[in-house]
């Protein structure tokens, strides 16, 4: 074990792992970033092989660990409020820990080991806690991109301690026993098909995908593979579960509230594949082998979706993601995503063992494609100010189709210096953006972003008149995008009708596509000479079928 790294406040870590005999883990308090936790306790094996793993947990996911083999125990919470916490720390105290992980960013979780009498309490230095705790990480600036697996993880890497495997795996010692016996009314022959939906999420309202789409796309699922239907959830998700379960036509059990965690495992261990909202259940159906179809809307993939195999579907909207708990507008996000193109994406990945490619995303960094607004996406018309005034170049939802279709993420990034000369004000170029944005998304090819410079170095007045880094062919727009919304510059590519996209470009070593719509004929002759490896093509839809052919 390597000391902590400089930079992380510590108080007397064990200096050998032989040192320590017994963990325990204060697990998280949601199913899903239970089940994403996992890969902690198999870190924390590997870097102490003789320490046996105590879980904490809340009696809502203390029995996801009854599927952990090797644990030396699973101490459910006592109750709720100061008695409960003092009741659970007296039973952990018997438990004899050396090193305690607080997993959730609590106060709760750090005092819990701190009364338990654990010698050594290690966790982020997050919500006042840092005083209880005796290796306080600072957490990442980084960090709030990344997927919930990946901060979990962290923890321990920052420690020098491994980190463990990235997916989350769980196995179900009788899902074959225990699925049949659950199933066996709907199962009329061993090994049917067995379309599982999760249509229930705690987080709220705004994460649910609506009960008569999951009904429609179980059903055109049951009668294509022959299949029969189970509905899974919490006693909490009975609503929606029964709400889906009544308009089935086909052979369909309604399970939820009625399984322990780890029968859930094995229906969803014996199902072939699971349509599911962002919930706790997509990430055991990920953990235990299932295929999953994933609808998101108000959350973000990058840092909740499935780790398995899977197909995300989003319906993008400018306003996602929200992490609302209810939609204030009616929900176009989730309502924008169809049974067609759920069942569509399930058969993709069954057919082929990957996602189909409109889906293929399933969480990580996501490749781009950066396009300028103006004379590549829309016709050139000055100094737009109205939406009305907005015309899209001939070909452009085609294109749009296309890239989304192999898994790209599509960023607007453009140059407003109307702003700065006194033309126009932010809130018209916000005002066309989401015209644009509205446009597109009635052919579901709306943008995931819109990043616009409103300065000019030598135009109009503070604070616009300015030099800056996000005025193309500076690249500050394309970085901030990166960051913002978890996107990887090794699989960008940036398309526009200026000279100075194509130096954006460059200065990330991105390949680019200059457009001879707009003022791309223009600056093609004023800059011939200079286009060296950059693409010269028609217009967006050219340079878009170059894109997905292979720029590189």
């Amino acid at each position: 074990m390597s000391a902590p790294p400089r930079g992380v406040p510590t108080r007397d870590l064990p200096a050998h792992p032989e040192a320590v005999r017994r963990i325990l883990v204060r697990a998280p308090t949601w199913l899903g970033d239970a089940v994403l936790s996992l890969p902690v306790l198999e870190g924390l094996r590997r870097t102490f092989p003789r320490a046996e793993v105590v879980v904490s947990a809340k009696p809502t996911v203390a029995d996801l660990f009854a599927l952990v083999p090797g644990l030396a125990a699973v101490v459910p919470d006592a109750g709720r409020g100061p008695r409960g916490l003092l009741a659970t720390a007296r039973r952990l105290r018997r438990e004899r820990c050396d090193v305690a992980v607080a997993l959730p960013n609590s106060f709760a979780s750090a005092l819990l080991a701190r009364l338990a009498g654990v010698p050594h309490r290690v966790g982020y230095a997050r919500d006042g806690r840092s005083p209880l705790l005796t290796a306080a990480v600072p957490v990442p600036a980084a960090a709030a991109r990344w997927h919930q697996v990946d901060r979990y993880r962290a923890l321990l890497g920052a420690l020098g301690w491994d980190e463990g495997e990235r997916r989350p795996a769980l196995t179900v010692p009788e899902a074959g026993d225990a699925a049949e016996r659950l199933l066996a009314g709907i199962l009329a022959a061993p090994g049917r098909p067995l379309v599982a939906v999760a249509p229930g999420a705690s987080y709220g309202g705004a994460k649910r995908w609506a009960p008569e789409r999951f009904a429609a796309a179980a059903d055109r699922l049951a009668r294509e593979l022959g299949a029969a239907i189970a509905v899974v959830g919490s006693r909490g998700e009975a609503g929606e579960a029964a709400a889906v379960a009544r308009r089935v036509a086909a052979p369909v059990v309604n399970l939820a509230g009625r399984t322990t965690l780890p029968e859930l495992g094995a229906v969803l261990a014996r199902c072939t594949v699971l349509l599911s909202n962002d919930s706790g259940g997509m990430h055991v159906a990920a953990a235990v082998g299932a295929p999953v179809v994933a609808v998101f809307g108000p959350t973000q993939p990058a840092a909740t979706g499935p780790l398995g195999r899977a197909a995300i579907l989003r319906h993008p909207v400018a306003c996602s993601p929200c992490r609302y708990r209810a939609c204030p507008i009616g929900h176009p996000c989730m309502d924008g995503v169809t049974p067609e193109a759920v069942a569509a994406a399930a058969r993709g990945l069954l057919a082929a063992g990957d996602p189909p490619a409109e889906a293929r995303w399933v969480g990580g960094p996501r490749p781009v494609v950066f396009l300028d607004r103006d004379g590549t996406v829309n016709e050139e018309a000055g100094y737009l100010r109205d939406p009305a005034d907005l015309k899209l170049i001939p070909g452009a939802v085609e294109a749009l189709g296309l890239l989304r279709g192999r898994g790209f993420a599509l960023v607007v990034v453009s140059n407003q210096a109307g702003v700065a000369r006194g033309l126009m004000t932010e809130a018209d170029v916000a005002a066309v953006n989401a015209g644009l944005a509205r446009q597109l998304a009635g052919h579901g090819t709306a943008p995931d972003a819109f990043y616009f410079c409103p300065h000019h170095a030598d135009h109009g007045a503070p604070p616009y008149r300015r030099a800056c880094t996000c005025r193309k062919p500076g690249a500050g727009m394309l970085l901030q995008a990166a960051r913002e919304h978890g996107l990887d510059l090794t699989r960008a590519v940036l398309i526009g009708d200026h000279w100075t996209d194509v130096q954006a470009a460059r200065r990330l070593g991105l390949p680019a596509a200059l457009v001879l719509t707009g003022h791309g004929a223009e600056e093609w002759e004023r800059h011939r000479g200079e286009t060296g490896d950059a693409h010269v093509a028609a217009d967006i839809l050219a340079a878009a079928r170059w894109i997905v052919e292979g720029p590189r």
